[in-house]
């Protein structure tokens, strides 16, 4: 699981991004080459906007994402609440104007190889 906001309002410091549930700089984030996500586009991809700080539409948001998870039969272990929470403390970690907040979900994204 990424994600990833675009901060380009954060002048001196690196962006912060949540790989694979830890907050890591971007300088050092990483995806596995054996992801198939990676290596074959398995995944459900979204990305949302915020306004004042605040996800737009982010229940709807994530009902899609669950949704279309469903529909390639891929099993997201996260309920919408543990999604949630990981988005608002991106945001929050990289203060600054407006930002996309960009997920990636793959099959081996959460699973050790």
């Amino acid at each position: 699981m990424l994600f990833k906001t675009d901060c380009r309002e954060c002048h001196m410091r690196e962006p912060v991004l949540y790989v694979n549930g830890r907050f890591v700089p971007e300088s050092q984030a990483s995806v596995a080459v054996s992801d198939l996500g990676l290596l074959r586009g398995y995944g459900v991809f979204g990305s949302s906007i915020t306004y004042n700080r605040e996800p737009f539409r982010l229940k709807q948001h994530l009902d899609r994402l669950q949704n279309s998870a469903s529909v390639i039969e891929l099993d997201l272990p996260w309920s919408k609440e543990e999604l949630a929470g990981p988005i608002y403390e991106t945001l929050r970690r990289n203060l600054g104007g407006e930002k996309e907040v960009m997920k990636l979900f793959g099959e081996y994204t959460w699973k050790e190889l």
